[in-house]
């Protein structure tokens, strides 16, 4: 059961990082519009996206590892 709890924890803070980034990106697009700065902040959202993604996968992946006494 702790291995649900732990992946049903990192998608809860993927889900709040994505909460973020969307927020982030309402926030740009209201001041800027479509321009370049909008393009280059969906850019860098995007990359942070696919980071905290493998960051947590990573550490979901050890979490497991180290609870099953793999390490």
């Amino acid at each position: 059961m702790w291995n649900l709890g732990i992946r049903l924890w990192a998608a809860w803070r993927f889900a709040l990082f994505l909460g973020l980034v969307a927020g982030v990106l309402f926030v740009v697009y209201q001041v800027d519009g479509f321009g370049a700065f909008f393009g280059w902040t969906v850019v860098l959202a995007l990359a942070g996206v696919v980071a905290v993604f493998y960051i947590l996968r990573d550490f979901v992946r050890r979490e497991v590892d180290h609870r099953r006494g793999r390490l």
